[in-house]
């Protein structure tokens, strides 16, 4: 069976997939990790491609990964699976579009994609109930131009994991992560409960052991 995704998206997946499986992710998550890509791209004056790009209730949806995801999956599982290398994509975006869907939840995601102009300028037609709403790189407003600079700005300039516990994506360094003890992850437990904590929320080990939260 033929996808209807392009190949240059669908290599922007099997680069997500080729660093983690992407089975653990939402259809939501890569959906996100697709167009924050593009915005990306778009503000950088690179390559960027908005084609098919549609206006849900959840936010922006590329309707034919979309179809393909939900209808045709093991053709789209067949083709990761033979493309592991030489990728399209610009690494450098990808890499920050893998870290926003890794650290904040499918409704936090579904939240900060309406916040761009981008998708705010269709919501009266979505609240009636429209349906295959076409977006457009020329909705992308200088607000949005701002709120994808600090997006870039979140991904932190060192190796770093994620521990999720709960709602709540905890950010570390490395070595901070590999020193986590029992003591730590009760009290980031009992935190993970916190509303008043937003994600992403950046966790660094001081040398006396104390946690502090960013």
């Amino acid at each position: 069976m033929v996808l209807n995704t392009s190949k240059s998206m669908l290599d922007k997946i099997a680069w997500l997939n080729k660093q983690e499986d992407i089975t653990k992710f939402s259809k939501l998550q890569l959906q996100k990790f697709l167009f924050l890509y593009e915005m990306f791209q778009f503000v950088e004056k690179k390559d960027s491609d908005f084609t098919y790009l549609k206006a849900y209730k959840n936010g922006p949806v590329f309707s034919n990964f979309y179809g393909d995801i939900t209808y045709r999956e093991a053709e789209v599982q067949d083709y990761l699976k033979q493309k592991q290398c030489d990728f399209d994509i610009d690494e450098s975006n990808a890499r920050i579009s893998q870290f926003i869907i890794n650290t904040l939840t499918d409704s936090e995601l579904s939240d900060l994609t309406h916040q761009f102009k981008m998708w705010s300028t269709h919501k009266e037609e979505i609240d009636a109930g429209k349906k295959q709403i076409p977006m457009s790189e020329k909705d992308i407003t200088d607000d949005d131009i701002e709120i994808l600079d600090l997006l870039k700005s979140s991904e932190p300039d060192y190796d770093y994991e994620i521990l999720r516990i709960d709602q709540k994506n905890f950010v570390f360094s490395k070595e901070d992560f590999m020193n986590l003890n029992e003591e730590h992850l009760e009290l980031l437990d009992s935190l993970s409960t916190n509303e008043e904590l937003l994600n992403p929320v950046y966790v660094e080990v001081e040398s006396s052991g104390r946690l502090v939260i960013d």
